[in-house]
């Protein structure tokens, strides 16, 4: 179970992702229910983490050795919650900083490493990020966000079956978890296997009728198949519910298209 110290002081992120087929496939963060929860919202293309600037992008190196200092709880909440301050203040290096020092002083807490994790993910250091994923999920295998976030990494970084796991992972400890199978349909969609990914985007969308990103994921993908009129009727709905998401605007435009070309059942090219 996770620990009762500090569990309840974190903010618990979780990253959801767009099927985009403007050129071929790429990857965006999205705001999804339980994706960025408490508001941490990215929008970066091609990537899981916001856009920084160059000093933030250059890695943190931290101990977590719990021989150098004396384990101490009230030490290690102190600079979560200063940690958690500066991540919703936009000082991601400093937060990292912070969450480096709160696992120093508690290294048995795995909110503490998905914490650390998922600043670190934001500055780009993406290989230490992926480590403290790990270590939350050997000390909590059962953390869902943690299975979903370190999947989204490695979404990016084109490692489709390991990320599959852990979404697979995730949808087991949580079968009504919409940004799981969200995230699960992208790893497939990226693979081009379009009709599994299709049944986890529907499978979002059942969840979670209001999730725009899963919505738009679910178009994308009729629309790959071929699937024209569903295609242009899932745009619709979105655009309906969210007249400012502008790349539905442009799918949507592309599905019209290709249901005006003779032939229009054949599968567009993305």
């Amino acid at each position: 179970m996770p620990s009762c110290v500090s569990a309840r002081a974190v903010d618990r992120k979780v990253l959801s992702v767009l099927l985009f087929c403007a050129a071929g496939l790429a990857l965006s963060c999205g705001k999804g229910p339980g994706s960025n929860v408490k508001g941490f919202a990215s929008n970066a293309v091609a990537g899981v983490t916001n856009s920084v600037s160059a000093a933030d992008k250059a890695p943190i190196v931290s101990s977590t050795n719990v021989g150098e200092v004396e384990f101490d709880i009230d030490k290690s909440t102190e600079h979560l919650t200063r940690g958690n301050a500066l991540l919703a203040a936009g000082n991601v290096r400093e937060a990292v900083e912070q969450f480096a020092l709160a696992v120093k002083f508690n290294p048995e807490d795995e909110d503490l490493y998905y914490n650390l994790a998922l600043a670190q993910a934001r500055t780009g250091d993406v290989a230490a990020a992926k480590k403290n994923y790990e270590k939350a999920l050997e000390i909590y295998p059962d953390y869902i966000e943690a299975h979903i976030n370190l999947g989204n990494l490695l979404v990016n970084e084109h490692k489709f079956e390991e990320a599959i796991q852990h979404f697979s992972k995730a949808i087991e400890q949580s079968p009504g978890n919409a940004s799981a199978h969200n995230n699960l349909g992208n790893a497939y969609a990226r693979q081009k296997k379009f009709a599994q990914s299709l049944a986890h985007f529907q499978t979002a969308m059942h969840l979670n009728a209001d999730y725009p990103e899963a919505q738009f994921n679910l178009g994308n993908a009729y629309l790959l198949l071929g699937r024209i009129d569903e295609a242009i009727e899932e745009f619709n709905r979105l655009l309906q519910l969210h007249p400012d998401f502008s790349r539905a605007r442009t799918q949507l435009a592309k599905a019209q298209a290709a249901k005006q070309k003779p032939g229009s059942n054949s599968k567009p090219t993305p």
